[in-house]
């Protein structure tokens, strides 16, 4: 855990990282989410309202599709992002495992939108 966070600290940190056309924080229906790009890698780090939880995201994005996965935490969760513009896109929850801790559910599809 500790390398993972070292790794995030590093990676968010780094000015040559933060260069993609979809960088910044985003709100959804539920939790917030901050996003790092860099040619067809993205990070998201998803954030509750309430600062109880943060859970970090790791992908592929290419042609405006992206595709991440959760790399830390007790919840596994899969996430499919389809960019419509460069301050909006459609997110679906391809998978989240344990239910019972997921904001949302599998095949849930909501929308997000950039807020700077």
């Amino acid at each position: 855990m500790k390398k993972i966070l070292l790794m995030l600290t590093l990676l968010v940190a780094s000015p040559s990282y933060a260069d993609g056309l979809y960088d910044g924080v985003w709100t959804t229906p539920g939790p917030y989410a901050t996003i790092y790009q860099s040619g067809n890698e993205i990070l998201i780090v998803v954030l509750e309202p309430d600062l109880s939880e943060w859970q970090p995201l790791l992908g592929t994005i290419s042609n405006g599709l992206a595709n991440v996965s959760s790399i830390a935490g007790s919840t596994s969760v899969k996430l499919r992002i389809n960019f419509t513009s460069p301050n909006a896109a459609t997110v679906t929850v391809d998978s989240c495992t344990p239910v019972q801790d997921c904001d949302f559910p599998t095949g849930t599809v909501f929308s997000a939108v950039r807020l700077m």
